[in-house]
């Protein structure tokens, strides 16, 4: 009886944990995705689609020293932190100290290369501005809060990031010759982040662990020999998306650039789905297969049934609205982005899948597969890249993005299902029968303004998932 008490006690305990975080997380990631698309669309708007595409040419190149700075240590650091078997202030600074080392050679590098290959003066100029960033990046401690389950710590730290670098763009930037003034904003709201961010931790700061048997310790050598499997898969999945940016810089001019990054923003917006899963899902399933392997299995094909139920609408209702919602957003001037948003929306579906059962894999320890089928298929795809980006440039390169996301699904599925399994194919016939009904909703009302025909869609298809009972009690409790 005592023992039945505790679990059930546990169980409460871990539910209103779980319900906090989600809370948290939804309503700081909303407040984020808010503020940073406010951001874009008054950049997109002010700068005009040549400097525009110049900032996210020099986003692009932030974003490869980026990983070179983490090369898997901030997945790492999530992943032990979790588990709760290492004295938590040395690992802190062992991952920190190892990041910052990193950072200053991303920085040197980009500067050296960017005079070697980048000859567009604006180009050059701005990507090595936007470099710096990545010192007070390297700060970051947002993976130890993820591991400790506290998601309303890294909300305050993004929410204040997004507010300060909005607030800066909207103040600072007031014609097309601001350009350069983005990543002087970025770098002063990425270092108050950082001082937010530790803040926070010295708040909570835990009481020194004593150290046992169990514990595990890591040297910097040691960090980069367990991330860095890891890492080159981060780096060359991450690689995969900023190339296309980097590619059109080659081979097109900054108003293509700014066309694909338009389609891309508002995917990346719609993305917030994918933060939900690293942030909640990764560390629930790290945890879960490290003290109960068995019990986990009975998570799995919900959590697929709710990726299928939110994601598949977004990307077929998406596809129709595509030009309406480009041209209420970002104006006339933008419109040749719709056909590129069509496309890379299915780039969306297939990351939120891919997300699902990557984390599963490296969870359970199968990191080295992982990072194999990683590294061999979307090297694949940024070879077949370049020519795509040559000859057909923003929609050659959209389609090889797909592809590749796509071929990815495929090997990593094959893998994690010898685990867990994750389909049952009555779940699929609420959500996708409710979509197809929602299509033809959009399309036979096309002519009623984007606005009002949104939420009516909305409401059309929640209506009859409840009708088909794509949702019932039991995954309501859970």
């Amino acid at each position: 009886t005592v023992a039945k008490y505790y679990f059930q006690s546990h169980k409460r305990n871990r539910m209103k944990l779980h319900a906090k975080n989600i809370l948290s997380l939804l309503m700081g990631d909303v407040a984020v995705r808010v503020l940073g698309f406010i951001a874009t669309v008054y950049l997109a708007r002010v700068l005009g689609s040549e400097s525009y595409g110049t900032i996210n040419f020099g986003m692009a190149v932030l974003s490869y020293g980026l990983l070179c700075s983490s090369p898997g240590l901030h997945i790492i650091g999530t992943k032990f932190i979790s588990r709760k078997n290492v004295n938590e202030q040395r690992f802190i600074y062992s991952i920190t100290s190892t990041r910052f080392f990193l950072a200053i050679a991303a920085c040197v590098f980009v500067y050296v290369l960017s005079f070697m290959f980048i000859h567009n003066e604006q180009l050059r100029i701005t990507s090595i501005l936007f470099s710096f960033s990545l010192l007070p990046m390297a700060s970051h401690i947002e993976w130890y809060f993820q591991g400790k389950e506290n998601i309303s710590a890294v909300s305050v730290g993004k929410f204040s990031w997004s507010l300060l670098y909005t607030i800066g763009i909207l103040l600072f930037i007031t014609s097309h010759n601001d350009f350069r003034i983005v990543p002087i904003v970025f770098f002063a709201a990425v270092s108050i982040q950082a001082i937010i961010l530790f803040v926070q931790y010295k708040k909570q700061l835990p009481v020194e662990k004593i150290p046992t048997p169990s514990d595990v310790h890591f040297s910097r050598s040691e960090l980069l020999k367990i991330s860095l499997p890891l890492g080159s898969a981060t780096i060359i999945a991450q690689a995969f998306i900023t190339l296309p940016t980097i590619l059109l810089g080659f081979f097109s001019f900054p108003s293509d650039i700014a066309n694909y990054s338009i389609a891309s923003k508002l995917v990346f917006f719609v993305l917030a789905i994918d933060r939900i899963m690293y942030m909640l899902f990764f560390p629930f399933v790290a945890r879960l297969h490290y003290r109960s392997p068995k019990t986990l299995q009975q998570y799995m094909p919900i959590i697929f049934k709710y990726i299928i139920i939110v994601c598949l609408p977004i990307t077929v209702g998406g596809g129709i609205l595509a030009k309406p919602l480009l041209l209420l957003i970002f104006g006339a001037q933008y419109s040749e982005s719709a056909v590129l948003l069509q496309i890379l929306l299915w780039y969306f579906l297939f990351t939120i899948l891919n997300s699902f059962f990557s984390y599963t894999l490296i969870a359970i320890g199968e990191e080295k597969y992982y990072s194999r089928a990683t590294s061999f298929i979307l090297i694949a795809a940024m070879i077949a890249m370049i020519p795509c980006t040559y000859y057909f440039a923003s929609l050659g390169v959209s389609e090889i993005v797909v592809l590749g996301e796509l071929l990815l699904v495929i090997f990593i599925y094959n893998k994690a299902r010898n685990y867990f399994y994750f389909v049952q194919m009555k779940t699929l016939f609420a959500p996708a029968v409710s979509t197809i009904a929602m299509s033809c909703f959009l399309v036979f009302f096309s002519y009623i303004h984007i606005v009002i025909l949104l939420p009516l869609a909305a409401l059309v298809y929640v209506v009859l998932l409840v009708i088909f009972r794509g949702i019932q009690k039991e995954d309501v409790l859970f």
